[in-house]
């Protein structure tokens, strides 16, 4: 996590969205949630140490794009997650004439001008540049 000039940590919304939607994303693909939420330790434990495994009875129906998407929104070390844009660009996000159970979703087209970006921040902003309507 990014620190301010006084050492505090600085909080990014955008991070935690992401993780979220991998939470929701694993859960709607699995019936199921990647985490016990019954025992707050344990459940901390298993996301830092990543363990967490897609049901048995749903593994091998799950494309592979779609266990790679979930697998890096639901990395603990917020340097390594994906980004939002890395999100919109990951292979499992891209429409498919084949395919009509691939997402469909505008934001992608609205990704399509914006340069790919490295950092969280630089996330943040072309998100904020890009997708949010200026109020004027």
């Amino acid at each position: 996590m990014r620190k301010n000039e006084a050492g505090k940590r600085i909080y990014d919304p955008l991070i935690a969205d992401i993780w979220a939607m991998g939470v929701c994303l694993y859960a709607m693909s699995n019936k199921a949630y990647p985490f016990n939420p019954e025992d707050k330790e344990l459940m901390i434990s298993n996301q830092l140490n990543k363990k967490w495994r897609f049901t048995k009875k749903l593994r091998n129906k799950l494309s592979p794009e779609l266990k790679d998407l979930i697998k890096n929104t639901l990395e603990p070390d917020p340097k390594k997650r994906i980004t939002f844009l890395g999100i919109a660009t990951h292979p499992w996000m891209q429409i498919s004439a084949d395919s009509d159970i691939r997402p469909q979703s505008g934001i992608i087209a609205a990704h399509q001008s914006v340069s790919i970006s490295t950092t969280q921040t630089d996330d943040s902003r072309a998100l904020r540049d890009n997708l949010i309507p200026n109020k004027t």
